[in-house]
């Protein structure tokens, strides 16, 4: 049981472990982060005190992971890859983002397509602290409909990173041919002021003019836009 049983615990890392817990709590845990691990059922990640979490490549059997109840988080990392298998008919698989809300900075990372962040994103509330943003590909998709739509939430941010991997590139047509339910990005006025944009690529990467236009709209005009190779 990984719940109230530790009532001193603070640093909890779980690595290429099967999880077949419904609950990760604690009245005293501060840094969570999980790691390769196989999550066997609904798991939800609720700790008052938790201040910093990863979620990395894991392995969703069955279920969805939830956050929840992380009132003091300050930074927290997802990276989702392409073993975590998206349940349109499972509604928890809405809620991946709802504790994170009070975090300052924040990196999600998924190849495409990916629409557990989509999907959460709908449902989550405001990011109301967060001034520092990473993102992975899975914000690219044709329309950049998932990247306005993250972008719109949190009213405070500052600093945008983008990171991109090529070998996600190579496929993004072909799966963005899947259907896709119509959307609509939100209105432009209703984007923070941000200050600092970098695109981290490979230089040889054919989406940065498009995404550098993409990205001038919500850009305020003394900042400053930087690309980084890999």
């Amino acid at each position: 049981p990984l719940n109230y049983d530790w009532p001193v615990l603070e640093h909890l890392e779980l690595e290429c472990c099967i999880l077949d817990t419904r609950r990760i709590s604690s009245s005293s845990l501060k840094v969570l982060h999980i790691i390769d691990c196989i999550i066997g059922n609904d798991l939800l990640i609720g700790a008052r005190k938790l201040t910093h979490l990863s979620v990395i490549d894991p392995e969703c059997r069955r279920g969805a992971i939830v956050t929840w109840d992380l009132s003091s988080l300050v930074s927290a990392s997802l990276s989702l890859g392409s073993e975590f298998h998206y349940d349109d008919n499972t509604e928890v698989d809405h809620h991946l983002l709802d504790g994170l809300s009070h975090a300052t900075t924040l990196e999600l990372h998924a190849p495409l397509p990916e629409l557990t962040f989509e999907r959460g994103l709908q449902a989550c509330p405001m990011f109301s602290n967060l001034t520092s943003l990473v993102l992975g590909d899975w914000c690219m998709a044709a329309d950049f409909y998932p990247l306005f739509r993250i972008v719109h939430r949190p009213p405070m941010l500052k600093e945008l990173t983008v990171k991109l991997k090529m070998e996600h590139c190579e496929t993004r047509k072909e799966v963005e041919s899947a259907s896709l339910p119509s959307r609509q990005a939100p209105a432009i006025r209703g984007y923070p002021r941000i200050e600092r944009i970098k695109i981290c690529c490979s230089k040889d990467d054919p989406r940065i003019g498009t995404l550098v236009q993409a990205l001038l709209p919500i850009f305020i005009p003394d900042g400053k836009i930087s690309i980084e190779g890999y």
